[in-house]
């Protein structure tokens, strides 16, 4: 594998023959808990077992990303469509009440009934 230096701290890409692979080793602007790990699933990837994260800590991961600029929902929707049986909306809410973004995806998940109850209006 050849190593390459992308300017982000969080990420190292890698070429393992032609195929360029990105590690990514902490998330948004925090750190990988005990925590984290502890509600990782353990799934068989290809031969290996490997901790997975949980569809909350995913969905929470992609709404803290959003930003101005990068705002493009197409990506996420999907997702929180697919899992949305899986994830803790009210963990999400709280987890990023901080930020307008997904304040406003969260919003959107609600007028779609992509979630029930997915979120309440946030009281000030």
């Amino acid at each position: 594998m050849r190593a390459v230096d992308p300017p982000e701290d969080w990420l190292c890409k890698v070429y393992d023959g032609h195929v360029l692979v990105d590690l990514i080793h902490r998330p948004n602007e925090h750190p990988v808990t005990e925590g984290t790990l502890c509600r990782a699933e353990s799934l068989r990837i290809g031969s290996v077992q490997a901790p997975v994260v949980t569809a909350t800590d995913l969905i929470t991961d992609k709404l803290l990303v959003l930003g101005p600029h990068r705002c493009d929902l197409t990506e996420t929707l999907p997702v929180a469509r697919a899992l949305r049986e899986q994830i803790d909306w009210a963990e999400v809410r709280v987890r990023t009440r901080d930020s307008p973004y997904a304040e406003a995806f969260l919003l959107l998940l609600d007028r779609l009934a992509v979630a029930d109850g997915a979120t309440q209006r946030r009281m000030p």
